[in-house]
């Protein structure tokens, strides 16, 4: 009997270029747009009003408050002498302004008008009285602060001092009568380091 003929095999490179011939093109599946929902979402959060967290958020937990003869002329003066900024004056239609914030780093120092009906408070300079509370500031260059603020009109109560706790210090008195200590740290100091108190005489 005659032997049947195998078929010839195709190349297996051929095989695969037919197939990728006739094979139909995949449709491509849209993806959904998760990244700008999450942005869109996000956007949306932060247009919201935040929760209130007991302060504003760009004020200190602690500021001072203190009465001044002139607000405008206060805020002023204290960025010509001090560096302040002038952060928020609220001014009545006459051109007075009631209630000021003058802004140093993270510190801010609010005032209103010793004329104001909801106070009684006076300046030390109208009333006569040096203020129980004096404002310590630190700065970068003390010596710097000083000279500036000397020849910008503060009065100078002391001049430059090394203090034996690490501070160089001068103090200034405002227009206002308010006292201001302003410090450079020099070195850190270690109370341990002190010697105790002379007892009393008698003891």
């Amino acid at each position: 009997m005659a032997k049947k003929k195998k078929a010839a095999k195709k190349p297996a490179k051929k095989m695969k270029a037919a197939r990728k011939a006739v094979a139909k093109p995949k449709k491509r599946v849209a993806k959904k747009p998760a990244r700008k929902a999450a942005m869109a979402a996000k956007k949306a959060k932060a247009a919201m009003p935040k929760e209130p967290t007991g302060k504003p958020d760009n004020m200190p937990w602690i500021s001072t408050y203190i009465a001044v003869r002139d607000v405008k002329e206060t805020l002023g003066f204290y960025e010509r002498a001090f560096g302040f900024t002038t952060r928020f004056a609220m001014t009545m239609p006459d051109g007075s302004v009631v209630h000021g914030e003058s802004g140093y780093r993270d510190g801010v120092i609010m005032m209103g008008p010793e004329s104001s009906p909801m106070s009684t408070s006076k300046s030390p300079a109208t009333s006569g009285v040096e203020s129980p509370v004096n404002l310590y500031i630190y700065c970068p260059d003390v010596d710097t602060a000083f000279v500036r603020a000397r020849d910008a009109g503060a009065t100078v109560v002391q001049g430059l001092v090394d203090q034996f706790y690490g501070d160089r210090t001068c103090v200034l008195k405002d227009p206002n009568g308010h006292v201001f200590h302003f410090a450079t740290q020099k070195f850190v100091f270690d109370p341990s380091t002190m010697a105790p108190p002379a007892p009393p005489a008698g003891m």
